[in-house]
């Protein structure tokens, strides 16, 4: 896979990734910001299953050598808690 998405700098992790160059249906989640930059239309800060879903689609497009490290630790990353609110969420659930 190539290079379509990087690391624009630090805030919320995933407001920091823009589209570098469109692929497979990837755009309908970018919308362009300043500077011409595309930056993620919605980041679901509210709703952890939302923003799971989200961070599943964009991992799609962030394998291979060419992807942007710092985009591939941030989704992992951000994946990674995701899934760890939706496990405490689920235990809570359960009381």
């Amino acid at each position: 896979m190539g290079r379509h998405i990087g690391s624009a700098g630090p805030f919320d992790p995933l407001s920091a990734l823009v589209l570098l160059s469109p692929a497979g249906g990837l755009s309908r989640l970018f919308h362009a910001g300043k500077e011409g930059r595309r930056h993620l239309a919605n980041l679901h800060a509210a709703d952890p299953q939302a923003r799971l879903r989200l961070v599943c689609e964009l991992q799609k497009f962030v394998k291979g050598a060419a992807a942007d490290p710092a985009a591939r630790a941030v989704l992992a990353d951000e994946r990674a808690r995701l899934e760890r609110v939706a496990c405490l969420r689920e235990a809570k659930s359960r009381c």
